[in-house]
This record gives structure tokens, C-alpha cells and sequence, in this order.
């Protein structure tokens, strides 16, 4: 939800609200997981494709003897709920299909469309600014000692400051987003066809 969104990995916001954005979804999850005894953090990154936002949230939890290891809940989640939508599936294949996503979200999944820029929440800046950063999604940035608003650029209807990263980006080969592309699931072994593509980014 880019409009209900608290934009600052609150695990709070996430639990009164019901709702939030990506950082609120696993600001949750990271939440979650330290009350059961996992290390957990937040990251963001960036997806270098065209797109609204270009910033994206994901969660990272300590897991030996692996490291740190990437789950995307809310790309998942979007992802789940297309494949529901799809009116060229069939249920058996929706069925396997959203297994798969969701065997694919446990197993801890990384893709090759995000590039990691910051890990963490809490960010003590330097110079120092008026107060700490919850988390640095790609600008902190501050007028006479005030924080500047920070809205969403995937919110429509906002039209208040906001801040956009520019960048190229020309791929030397067919790029896939693996939470819009079916045929990144693997459904081997359930009797499933293989997907078309919903799209390729």
C-alpha cells in the first residue's frame, strides 16, 4: 500500500494499520523474527528497471550455518496474488504455482533485478543530522536542521516534494523480473505445465 505506508520499516505501523509498504512488511517480519531469537535486518536496494520507485525493501535473517539469507515477502505476496487473478490458469495450475512462489519466499531467494545499498535501521549520519535515519532508502536530506517530507513517488496523487533517482540501465541480455515471470517458478514434479511469462520486468 503506497499511500498507508509509514516508509520507515516500522514493524508498529505494519501491526496497528494492517498495511503498509515493503519496508513495513519486513519491518514487521524482522520484528517477528528477533521475538523468536533470529538476527534479523532490513535492507534496501535498488531495482534498476523502469519503475515508479525505483528503491525496494526486502529482509534478511541470520540462519547457520548459511549467513544472512534474503526473503521478499511482499514482492511474494503481489506475486501470489496475480497468479490467483490469472484467467488463463488453470486452479490446479494456480495451485502449484503459488506453492512454488511460496517454496521459493522459505528457501530464501535473492534475485538478479536488486542491487543492495544499505543494510539496517537506525543510521546515525554523518555529518550528523537533527535526528538518526530509520532507514536510507536513497536521500536523507534535511533544510535548516528539518527533516525534508519524503513521500512516496509510487503514491498516486501525492504531489508533495518528493525525490526521484535517475540512472541508465541497458541490460546485454533478456532481463526477467522473478516476481512477475512465471516461468521462474519451479512446479517440477506436480504435473503443472510451464508458465507463460506474465511479463518480462
Amino acid at each position: 500500500d503506497h499511500v498507508q505506508a509509514s516508509l520507515q520499516a516500522s514493524s508498529l505501523h505494519a501491526f496497528e494499520r494492517q498495511r503498509g509498504h515493503c519496508s513495513d512488511y519486513h519491518g514487521f517480519c524482522a520484528a517477528m523474527g528477533r521475538a523468536i531469537g533470529y538476527p534479523t535486518r532490513v535492507t534496501y536496494g535498488i531495482n534498476p528497471f523502469p519503475k515508479n520507485s525505483p528503491s525496494h525493501c526486502k529482509l534478511e535473517v541470520f540462519l547457520p550455518p548459511y549467513g544472512w539469507v534474503s526473503f521478499d515477502v511482499s514482492e511474494t505476496q503481489k506475486l501470489a496474488a496475480s497468479i490467483r487473478k490469472n484467467e488463463d490458469l488453470t486452479p490446479a495450475e494456480k495451485q502449484a504455482l503459488i506453492a512454488a512462489a511460496s517454496q521459493r519466499l522459505l528457501s530464501g531467494f535473492r534475485d538478479n533485478t536488486w542491487f543492495l545499498q544499505t543494510r539496517g535501521t537506525d543510521y546515525e549520519l554523518e555529518p550528523p543530522a537533527a535526528r538518526r535515519a530509520a532507514v536510507v532508502r536513497t536521500i536523507y536530506a534535511e533544510a535548516d536542521g528539518e527533516p525534508l517530507p519524503e513521500p512516496d513517488p509510487s503514491a498516486k496523487g501525492q504531489k508533495e516534494f518528493s525525490w526521484m533517482t535517475i540512472h541508465k540501465y541497458e541490460a546485454d541480455g533478456t532481463v526477467t523480473y522473478p516476481f512477475k515471470d512465471l516461468r521462474t517458478l519451479s512446479t517440477s514434479g506436480t504435473g503443472v505445465r510451464a508458465a507463460e511469462p506474465a511479463e518480462s520486468r
